[in-house]
């Protein structure tokens, strides 16, 4: 199977958005009430990824199979401290293996150590285990950091997670 990985480009961004919208209905059963993953839709995830592209200082790397769009990790400096690097987002379609997951991983964070952060942050909903077995599963390691965000009408919590590079 032919997989390449390259930055994004504007022309991407509805496929990405349609990635992400099924990612969130998918990783998100549980976590989040079935009548809003309902309501979920691409057209609410595009301009987060048009402005992700456009972004200065924020990178959009994309996987493709078979010449179609099957994952993006959007990532960067972490705004907040500096020498960190954060992993802003991430959406795989349902045929993204783990192997394509770990390559596509595995890309972004050597572009994050050429750059110079060896260490990189991703926050991500607590009560979420799907997600975090699968950022376990790149080496990340839970901070036990929280912090408390609005989803709709209620609270969640967010923790940190850290990934070292050990090289």
């Amino acid at each position: 199977m032919e997989t390449i990985i390259r930055p994004a480009a504007a022309e991407d961004r509805d496929a990405l958005a349609a990635i992400k919208a099924v990612y969130v209905q998918t990783m998100f059963r549980g976590v989040v009430p079935q009548q809003e993953l309902r309501q979920v839709e691409p057209k609410a995830y595009e301009g987060m990824i048009a402005g992700a592209i456009e972004a200065p200082g924020r990178q959009v790397l994309v996987m493709e199979q078979q010449g179609n769009l099957v994952a993006y990790v959007i990532f960067g400096a972490d705004p907040e401290e500096a020498g960190y690097g954060m992993v802003f987002d991430t959406a795989f379609a349902l045929e993204c293996d783990q192997q394509s997951r770990n390559q596509l991983m595995t890309s972004v964070l050597a572009q994050l150590r050429e750059s110079g952060m060896e260490q990189v942050h991703f926050w991500l909903l607590r009560e979420n285990f799907y997600v975090r077995y699968q950022l376990e599963s790149f080496g990340f390691k839970e901070e036990n950091l929280l912090r408390t965000v609005e989803i709709g009408n209620r609270q969640a919590q967010l923790v940190r997670y850290l990934y070292t590079d050990k090289k």
